[in-house]
């Protein structure tokens, strides 16, 4: 998963590294990281809830992650990542690996007593209930013939009389043969009894109930309020839950025999090894996009066009550097915008990725002052050279670093003037060391370097998402160059 999301995932790094007290901006990044990985797998979900958890070294920092993931999961209306909750609660709060409050921890606890038992992919719980003959029967205790709509339902719910309208349109008309099981939740025979003459009365519905309320079915499939609707397949793996009709509807149809259509994944291996082979050449960004789209849209050949220049638009966004990073914004202005190319599949890949790209590239541009935001760091410049008191060569003399605190980015008066953004937790930081001293020794006498935490405050004005990062400023405090590789 990582893999295809490495920008915003270091982005969410940078602001691991220090203590924070307001945690808005922390945030509001969580926020866009859990939109941009929306559609992963819960497997993904839960190992960058892992990830993210763990990356920060500060107690109440990695306290309030977990906390935060909890709550975003937990409250989420996309199906399934109610098991990221429950995975998180039990992994991290549950588990004591984070100081939580006791009343938080009695809502995870409470959470995952009344969902831990029935998630996606878990065998459906055993229920033991009455017919309408007051009969005991089981369900879900062996394997049945066809997928099965699970309905928990009360007579006094508006939403569940809805729902039931909805069903009965739907049912004889669904793709697939459905069994249906409809649990009564409440004690009113009458009520019910009602219910199945008036309400869902189609053919071969198995009509249930629990008067007694003996057989744990709100614990065991997490029925809290109605209506509650369950998917599940004929192995009793549950393949849905938390339904309404129209998500039903949509389930149905994906499990619907239909001819296999294979989602093109972009930014693959073997894509970015036909494009190192291009641009190791030289080639121009810009030129080869208007070549490809000639020999694709040109010819008629809208998907060919959508996967190529999906695939360019990752390679130039997944490897940082100057050339590629400055061409972005035209070419995703001209070649992704604005193109009737892109599937649902393709917008969530690719759309998704111009737009976070389109954010961060609209940080601090080139030929922008730069932002008016004062840091602490170290200054360095140039060595000079000494003359020998005995008339020989000249002898190289270091300056010493200068340790500055709220210096104003703008008032960094060098010919030019270097920003480097690093962290101690970067280990390409440490090895940018070598390539500052050689900038030093080989750049003008005039110049300044001035190293920098990369910070949480300092996101909004500049693009830290991977480090180190470097920009140069004019005498004038322009911006001239950015994304320069030491």
């Amino acid at each position: 998963m990582r893999r295809f999301l490495p920008v915003l995932t270091a982005l969410l790094l940078s602001l691991f590294g220090a203590a924070a007290q307001d945690y808005s901006a922390l945030d509001g990044k969580m926020d866009a990281y859990f939109k941009t990985i929306e559609a992963a797998s819960t497997a993904d979900k839960c190992s960058e809830a892992d990830f993210l958890i763990s990356s920060a070294t500060d107690p109440a920092i990695r306290a309030h992650i977990a906390q935060y993931v909890f709550t975003h999961y937990s409250n989420s209306s996309v199906m399934g990542d109610e098991t990221v909750a429950v995975y998180v609660a039990r992994e991290w709060m549950m588990a004591g690996k984070v100081e939580v409050s006791p009343s938080d921890l009695t809502t995870a606890q409470s959470y995952v007593r009344f969902n831990g038992r029935s998630l996606i992919g878990m065998k459906a719980p055993v229920l033991t209930l009455r017919d309408v003959n007051q009969q005991t029967v089981s369900v879900f205790d062996q394997p049945r013939e066809n997928y099965t709509v699970l309905l928990f339902y009360d007579t006094t719910c508006a939403p569940c009389a809805l729902e039931t309208e909805y069903l009965k349109r739907y049912l004889p008309e669904a793709p697939i043969p459905l069994d249906v099981v409809a649990v009564y939740v409440g004690i009113r025979e009458p009520s019910w009894a009602r219910y199945r003459a008036t309400g869902l009365t189609l053919e071969g519905v198995q009509h249930l109930w629990d008067p007694g309320m003996q057989s744990d079915f709100h614990e065991a499939y997490g029925v809290i309020k109605t209506p509650a609707l369950f998917l599940i397949a004929p192995d009793l793996t549950i393949v849905g839950r938390r339904l309404d009709t129209k998500a039903l509807t949509a389930l149905v149809e994906a499990l619907a025999p239909h001819e296999e259509v294979q989602a093109y994944v972009y930014g693959s291996k073997e894509s970015e090894a036909m494009l190192d082979g291009i641009f190791s050449n030289g080639a121009d960004v810009l030129e080869t996009a208007a070549y490809i789209e000639q020999r694709t849209l040109g010819e008629g050949n809208p998907a060919a066009y959508a996967h190529t220049m999906g695939d360019l638009l990752y390679y130039l966004s997944f490897h940082r550097s100057e050339a590629f990073r400055e061409v972005l914004t035209p070419f995703m202005d001209h070649y992704i915008y604005g193109r009737d190319v892109w599937s649902a599949t393709d917008s969530l890949q690719v759309l998704t990725l111009a737009d976070m790209m389109m954010g961060l590239l609209a940080k601090c541009p080139v030929g922008s002052p730069a932002p008016d935001v004062a840091v602490d760091g170290t200054l360095r410049r140039p060595g000079r050279r000494a003359k020998s008191a005995s008339g020989g060569e000249a002898s190289f003399v270091p300056r010493p670093d200068k340790a500055v605190k709220g210096l104003r980015l703008r008032k960094l008066r060098g010919e030019p003037g270097v920003v480097v953004f690093a962290s101690d937790s970067c280990a390409s930081c440490a090895d940018a060391a070598p390539g500052i001293d050689r900038l030093l020794s080989q750049g003008p006498r005039k110049l300044k370097v001035l190293v920098t935490k990369a910070s949480p405050d300092l996101l909004d004005d500049f693009d830290l998402s991977s480090l180190p990062y470097l920009i140069y400023l004019d005498k004038k405090g322009i911006v001239t160059r950015r994304y320069v590789d030491l």
